[in-house]
């Protein structure tokens, strides 16, 4: 059998790029033959996946979202079947925490060598891939419009100076979302595609829980006002679904919606810039990806023997 391990070498604290003999070692006691892929540039990752993924058996990467989703991306445009490990190495990482993966090398590899393979829904935007969110509109540039330097410096904390800079700052977008059962307007001021409850850090409160292959995405428009649109926004963050319609705040559940903008506007895809466009076509690839996770992930996340039930209420 053969594993490809690749990481970020300047992502968080940098724990493959540290603990190489030990990834390999661990590794090779699995039984897997090991090439190391350290990312000499961004998209080298998603470029080398296309073109040779299919040559192992196993995929691990490390780094932060942006990582995993250049991974994620290059299984999906090469048509890769390899089952894909990861191994949290960013300054969020929000997969990670809703995974319950470790950051700890060796926990780390614990799962990726003895964890539980499970099918799961990947996000189709345009020509993009998401694993669990795509945004548009306020404050949805902060994941990605941080220097590499100031969250070193300042960890989760240079996210929370971010996000002070930009609350002055009107905006504000028209929005036509076009579904399967109908469509509707919406004078937007964010809006969210959620494949689980985690966006920068927050755990987001849902009052039904998503699973992570049920083929849905929870589609969240806030809605704006002549004034204090930060506020409604930023009581979602921390309210969730405990905010009534009334609030402004309007969900969606559904596995494909159009978008359409009367202007151009950028797209937040896992945390990294995607594109500007006035049109997004966002559709639910159901179990599209083979993914390792502890079984305790397994049994609370995914459409199982243990959750069933939810899966049939939706």
């Amino acid at each position: 059998m053969k594993a490809l391990v690749t990481y970020n070498p300047k992502s968080g604290t940098q724990r493959i790029t540290k603990n190489q003999e030990l990834v390999k070692k661990t590794l090779e006691n699995a039984g897997y033959e090991v090439e190391m892929f350290p990312s000499p540039a961004p998209k080298s990752i998603t470029e080398y996946i296309m073109n040779n993924g299919n040559n192992y058996d196993l995929i691990l990467t490390s780094g932060g979202d942006g990582t995993l989703n250049e991974t994620v991306t290059g299984i999906m445009k090469g048509n890769v079947k390899t089952k894909l490990a990861y191994i949290p190495a960013g300054t969020v990482n929000d997969v990670g925490k809703i995974l319950k993966l470790k950051k700890n090398i060796k926990k780390g590899l614990k799962i990726a060598t003895t964890g539980v393979p499970v099918k799961m829904d990947i996000v189709k935007i345009n020509d993009n891939y998401s694993a669990y969110i795509i945004a548009a509109g306020k404050f949805t540039a902060i994941s990605y419009d941080i220097s590499y330097a100031s969250k070193k410096k300042w960890g989760k904390l240079a996210y929370g100076f971010r996000l002070l800079k930009e609350l002055p700052k009107e905006a504000g977008m028209r929005l036509r979302l076009i579904l399967p059962d109908g469509t509707t307007y919406s004078n937007c001021y964010v809006m969210f595609g959620f494949n689980w409850q985690q966006f920068g850090g927050f755990k987001i409160y849902r009052k039904n829980k998503p699973l992570l292959n049920d083929g849905l995405l929870d589609l969240t428009v806030v809605e704006k006002t002549k004034r204090w649109s930060w506020f409604r926004a930023l009581r979602f963050v921390f309210r969730g679904d405990r905010l009534k319609r009334k609030n402004g705040v309007r969900t969606f559940t559904t596995d494909k919606v159009r978008i359409e903008c009367d202007k151009d506007i950028d797209y937040n895809v896992d945390g990294e810039f995607a594109f500007t466009s006035k049109t997004a076509d966002i559709e639910v690839i159901k179990q599209a990806i083979e993914i390792v996770v502890p079984y305790k992930t397994y049994k609370k996340l995914f459409c199982n023997s243990y959750n069933q039930n939810k899966l049939e209420e939706k």
